[in-house]
């Protein structure tokens, strides 16, 4: 791999450490009695932390000395791509504008924790394509960080009643039933995306395969 994609990448990790520290600090400053608790409950803080250690750890020496199996690498690469998707897209399609930014840098690093990464995966596909298939077992298994992070986020919520987003909140959601409805909107959204990662890398895969042996 060429060292001008390697800077590249360990530059996106580095810039992801340093946006979710910078908004979290941003957001200190102007909202009494916060929370640093509750800001690494959210799913975006958290899928981002998730990129920026992948990243790092996959540009540093340490991968070089230990490398993951292509089979692990091509399996949470494809998961990573599937968090991002939905981080990116509650955040264009429901979230944004909702939450009050303080400063224009804070309103650039937040949108980019919200695209950033996503972005970045699609462009590490293009420089790095598949090297070998994904399973289904594997790509039913990226289902289990959301699932488990909302089992997390209703315990949680039943003794201090606080939600991460609104259409978690039966109060700003409506009803439950509503909530219900909700996750299971998302539900089938990320078993449709989690899906047509899975075909569109290992269709890429088998293309590069045939290429491979003509």
């Amino acid at each position: 791999m060429k060292p001008i994609y390697t800077w590249f990448s360990l530059a996106v990790g580095v810039s992801l450490v340093y946006s979710i520290i910078q908004v979290m600090f941003s957001f200190a400053a102007i909202i009494p009695n916060y929370s640093y608790f509750n800001y690494w409950q959210y799913f975006t803080t958290q899928s981002n932390t998730i990129c920026a250690l992948f990243i790092l750890y996959r540009w540093s020496p340490f991968f070089r000395l230990r490398p993951m199996s292509s089979a692990t690498y091509e399996s949470l690469r494809g998961a990573l791509v599937l968090f991002m998707s939905q981080t990116t897209f509650v955040y264009w399609a429901v979230l944004h504008g909702i939450f009050v930014i303080p400063d224009k840098l804070t309103f650039a690093t937040v949108a980019y924790l919200h695209s950033g990464a996503f972005i970045y995966f699609l462009i590490d596909y293009a420089m790095q394509p598949p090297t070998t298939r994904i399973s289904m077992k594997s790509t039913m298994s990226w289902i289990s960080y959301p699932l488990l992070y909302a089992i997390y986020t209703f315990t949680m919520a039943q003794f201090r009643s606080w939600f991460p987003y609104p259409f978690m909140d039966p109060k700003k959601a409506g009803s439950v039933t509503m909530v219900v409805v909700n996750q299971l909107v998302l539900l089938s959204i990320m078993l449709s995306v989690a899906m047509a990662v899975r075909w569109l890398h290992n269709r890429w895969y088998q293309q590069r395969l045939r290429l491979a042996l003509n």
